[in-house]
């Protein structure tokens, strides 16, 4: 797909089942993987599938970086410009096109796709209602990929929180690749005089310890959860070992970052149906179709630049 920032590919996930206006999820791979490959790791089809949702996989090139890494550790990428606008611009072309709800577009990632997806929650807050982050590293964190080995092996001081996004946290403590001081950094930075309120639980999840904190800044500024998961290294947890830098052990994150995505938007629905049916006269002027058919009149409508699609079970 070419964006004015760029050209950018990706693959599609579309639920055999669709909701009318579904939630869509961008989900952001990790350095050496591909989008089959973080699919498979982290069952996000399996269990989007099952609530209706549209998942899609953007692709990073070769030609970008070898590794397949996304590049957040450029300042040209930090902001709203760069990869960070190509990944946004995508997000904005399918929920368009595939009759998604606007207000329910989600990211996730893993490591690099992590410390994307930590620039995307605070450059654009207005354009993704939470976000999900394994493994990653905070906005800022580096400005070299020099800077960036240093952020991931000893933690990155200095570097912003997560904004006024909802954000969702996972980080092993045995996390030889990328310090688990990244995850400390991304949940308890705050831009606000006042020190955030934490609340802590100590928890066992397929036999793994961990310590679930959730962060509130106060009304009127996102929260956080934060799982610190004992003797896990870089990885996702809760996967499938199939794929790569997944471990099946620990909470599932898959599950738990869609339910706390689901939860970011339950009060923006009510209030956007009350406004809705306050203004029936709209809907009067128009002409209603059943949900049914107009899901399956959006789905006709799938851009044609999607690299591929996962098959719905």
């Amino acid at each position: 797909m070419d964006t004015p920032h760029g050209g950018i590919s990706y693959k599609l996930f579309l639920p055999k089942r669709p909701r009318y206006r579904p939630p869509l999820l961008i989900m952001l791979h990790g350095c050496t993987q591909n989008p089959d490959d973080f699919a498979l790791g982290t069952r996000m089809n399996e269990l989007a599938g099952r609530r209706g949702w549209i998942v899609a996989y953007p692709r990073q090139e070769a030609s970008q970086n070898s590794n397949l890494c996304w590049n957040w550790f450029r300042p040209a990428n930090q902001t709203r410009s760069g990869e960070a606008a190509r990944i946004t611009a995508l997000a904005e072309h399918l929920a368009r096109t595939l009759g998604a709800d606007r207000r329910r577009v989600f990211v996730a990632g893993l490591s690099a796709g992590a410390a994307m997806t930590a620039i995307l929650a605070r450059a654009y807050p207005e354009r993704f209602a939470a976000v999900g982050i394994c493994a990653g590293v905070p906005v800022g964190a580096a400005s070299s990929l020099m800077q960036a080995l240093g952020a991931m092996q000893r933690g990155a001081g200095g570097a912003r929180g997560p904004g006024p996004t909802p954000t969702i946290i996972f980080h092993g403590t045995a996390d030889t690749t990328v310090s688990d001081r990244n995850g400390d950094r991304i949940a308890l930075a705050s831009d606000q005089l006042s020190w955030p309120r934490l609340r802590q639980r100590m928890l066992t999840r397929r036999g793994l310890s961990c310590r679930r904190i959730r962060v509130w800044r106060g009304k009127g500024h996102a929260g956080t959860e934060y799982w610190k998961i004992g003797e896990m290294g870089h990885a996702w947890p809760g996967g499938d070992p199939r794929g790569s830098y997944s471990d099946p052990r620990g909470p599932d994150a898959s599950r738990l970052m869609l339910a706390f995505f689901t939860r970011q938007t339950r009060f923006a629905r009510a209030r956007s149906l009350a406004t809705w049916f306050r203004n029936g006269a709209v809907a009067a002027a128009g002409k209603l179709i059943p949900a049914s058919d107009a899901i399956r009149l959006s789905l006709r409508s799938v851009p044609r630049s999607v690299t591929g699609f996962f098959r719905a079970r």
